[in-house]
C-alpha cells in the first residue's frame, strides 16, 4: 500500500484514531474499538485505523462488525509487512513482550502522511467517555 492513497475516511468532524495489534492482541483491540463506540458522539465521524500482521480477513471482518450499520465510524486494517523489510526486522529487539506490532506505532507519521493529526491508543484501554473530547482539545503549543 502506497501511504499516499490513504485518506481521512470522512470529510468533516474526523477523529483519526490508530491502534496496532497482531492476532494475539486483536481481541483486545476490540474492547477499545466497543467502548469508543459505546461512547462516541453522534455528531463526530470515527476513522478507526489498525496496523496489523497475521490478521485474517475473517478476524477483520468480525472487528469490522462492531461497526453496527453506523454510518459515523470507519474501521479499516493497514498490513504491516508491507513495510517491515527483512532488513528492519533484522534490526529491532524483539522478546515474549516486545513483538513486532510494538514498533508499528512509530510508523504512524510516515504512513498516514494525508492526516493533520491522529491519536493513538493502545488496545489494552478501555475508553469511558467519548474520545472526541480528547482528539479535539487543542495541543499547539505542547510538543507531547
Amino acid at each position: 500500500m502506497n501511504p499516499s492513497n490513504l485518506k481521512p475516511a470522512f470529510d468533516k468532524k474526523n477523529i483519526a484514531l490508530c491502534l496496532t495489534a497482531d492476532q494475539n492482541y486483536l481481541p483486545f483491540a476490540s474492547v477499545t474499538i466497543c467502548s469508543i463506540i459505546k461512547n462516541m458522539d453522534i455528531k463526530c465521524n470515527y476513522d478507526i485505523i489498525i496496523f496489523c500482521s497475521g490478521v485474517t480477513d475473517k478476524e477483520k471482518q468480525k472487528v469490522c462488525s462492531l461497526r453496527e450499520r453506523k454510518e459515523n465510524i470507519s474501521i479499516r486494517f493497514i498490513e504491516m509487512k508491507d513495510f517491515f523489510s527483512k532488513e528492519i526486522q533484522k534490526k529491532i529487539y524483539l522478546s515474549d513482550y516486545f513483538t513486532e506490532a510494538v514498533y508499528y506505532r512509530l510508523m504512524i507519521p510516515a504512513i498516514l502522511i494525508n492526516y493533520e493529526k491522529i491519536l493513538y491508543l493502545d488496545c489494552d484501554i478501555v475508553v469511558l467517555k467519548d474520545i472526541s473530547k480528547l482528539f479535539l482539545k487543542n495541543i499547539d503549543n505542547y510538543f507531547l
